[in-house]
């Protein structure tokens, strides 16, 4: 998985809404968009506060979370269309957290936070191998 195909999906997710970066990281809870904007540059990796935001916003009702990780499946979640969605965003206020998906929101934390830990023991033996190959 490379963080720039993760980055072109969330680009490609805020695109299909027709709002600017800006609204987006907004809507999710970012008082500064910077964080988000850096992710869709590639300059950054999405972090484990990103996905949280996500997972707990409007969006989280429409959009495939595995899709936006690994690109599997479909980017909207079964049911939804564009067309619906923008109508939906644009007409009505923002959704109050549901905690009905506590249970689907938790094992996707958990999930995300398997994929960090993965990517710090990844890191860790990429320092250990730069390091022995200087000497």
């Amino acid at each position: 998985m490379k963080n720039t195909e993760i980055s072109e999906r969330i680009s490609h997710m805020i695109e299909s809404q027709e709002v600017t970066i800006n609204d987006f990281a907004k809507k999710i809870g970012y008082s500064r968009a910077q964080a988000v904007y850096d992710m869709v540059n590639g300059k950054s990796a999405p972090s484990f506060s990103f996905f949280s935001k996500l997972l707990c916003s409007e969006y989280s009702e429409t959009f495939n979370i595995e899709w936006i990780i690994t690109g599997q499946g479909t980017m909207l979640k079964k049911g939804y269309t564009i067309e619906k969605e923008r109508k939906r965003f644009v007409t009505e206020e923002p959704m109050a957290y549901n905690h009905t998906h506590d249970k689907d929101l938790r094992t996707t934390i958990k999930t995300l936070q398997e994929l960090v830990q993965t990517q710090k023991e990844y890191i860790e033996l990429l320092k250990k191998t730069t390091k022995n190959l200087k000497k």
